[in-house]
Formats: structure tokens, C-alpha cells, sequence
């Protein structure tokens, strides 16, 4: 909302949200950790984007008085009222998607789905709230939510990795007959007498 043409003003504050707080930020992160771009990391980032944006929705929602008056053009003034709130939820609640999709192949990921004990009250509120003062808790468990889903599916994710990463090194130590290959020293490890035992 900053310089002389902000994009929140414009109803591309959204846009930007998603963007940057959703793809950039959870795909550039992997990328800079891993130099991999995969397509886990832009489904994860379009569920956190879509948080980010629900949290500015509700925002704003709770604002079109004030912002109306001021000549402030979000999004949501924009809009309308009612069309706000049936953003707002489609925010909430399309980031499920990507658990379910996960949960095909990961079944851990149905914890995530957890995160929707913290939805479905800003939902309800969203339909039901009259005044601008009734949103205030929902831009408080929206935030609590998107927290929350972020660190559910990395949690669920990293145990996956590590369980799959134990799994594969106890199948590979059984098909070599309990020898540990060591690649620093390019040699495999004798269970019996732990010696290093060179590959040629």
C-alpha cells in the first residue's frame, strides 16, 4: 500500500500475496536450500498463498466502510460485501486440496486436515458476522491457521522423508548382509570385525 500507486488500492494486493507470500517464498526457498524445483513445492506454495490471501481478505472485508470513505479501491471494495465473504472462504478452504493430493501417496497428511478446527469457526463468523468488530477474531484464527497449516505439512513432510530414508537403509543393509558402505572412504564396514573393506 506504499508509493504512489499501490497495488492494494488497485485490487492487486491479492495477487501480490499470493505471489510472493505463497510461491516465491515456498519455492524459492526450496530452490536456495535444494537448487531443485519440484512440483510439491508449487502445490505447498499455492496453499500457503491462498492463507496469506484469506488473511488480507478478511482484512480488508472487515475495512469497505472505512476504505470506501477514503477512497481506497482494495479488492474487496471492489467486490462488494457479499462477494468478499465468498472469497474469503473460497481462500480458506481450496489449501485442503493440496493434503488431500498429498495424502494419495502420504497418508500421514490427513493432519493437516486438523488445521480445519481453526476454519470452520472463521467461516461460520464470515457468514454470520454483522459488524466490522466481529472480524477481528477471525483475522486473528485466520493467521493462527495459515501458521498452523505451514507448519503441519512441513512437519508431516520432513517425518515422511525420514521415515522412507530409514526404510530404504534398512532394505539396503539387509540386501548387503548387514555390510555398511561408507562413501567417504569408499569401502564397506564387516558387522563382525568393523573393518573397512575397500569396493575393489
Amino acid at each position: 500500500t506504499g508509493g504512489k500507486r499501490p497495488y492494494g488500492y488497485a485490487g492487486l494486493g491479492e495477487v501480490m500475496v499470493f505471489i510472493f507470500f505463497g510461491l516465491v517464498a515456498t519455492v524459492g526457498t526450496v530452490w536456495l536450500q535444494t537448487e531443485i524445483q519440484n512440483q510439491e513445492a508449487w502445490y505447498a506454495g499455492a496453499g500457503v498463498g491462498l492463507f496469506a490471501v484469506a488473511v488480507l481478505v478478511v482484512n480488508n472485508l472487515r475495512d469497505i466502510p472505512t476504505d470506501r470513505l477514503a477512497g481506497k479501491r482494495t479488492l474487496a471494495v471492489r467486490m462488494g460485501d457479499r462477494a468478499t465473504r465468498v472469497l474469503y472462504i473460497v481462500c480458506i478452504i481450496l489449501p485442503f486440496a493440496v493434503p488431500a493430493f498429498f495424502g494419495l501417496v502420504n497418508p500421514g497428511m490427513i493432519l493437516v486436515w486438523f488445521v480445519l478446527l481453526l476454519v470452520a469457526p472463521c467461516i461460520l463468523i464470515v457468514i454470520t458476522a454483522k459488524t466490522p468488530r466481529e472480524l477481528i477474531l477471525v483475522l486473528q484464527l485466520t493467521s493462527f491457521a495459515a501458521l498452523a497449516y505451514g507448519v503441519l505439512l512441513v512437519l508431516v513432510a520432513y517425518g515422511i522423508d525420514m521415515f522412507a530414508r530409514r526404510a530404504a537403509a534398512k532394505v539396503e543393509q539387509h540386501r548387503s548382509g548387514g555390510f555398511l558402505y561408507h562413501e567417504d572412504h569408499d569401502a564397506w564396514q564387516c558387522p563382525q570385525d568393523q573393518w573397512l573393506w575397500p569396493t575393489s
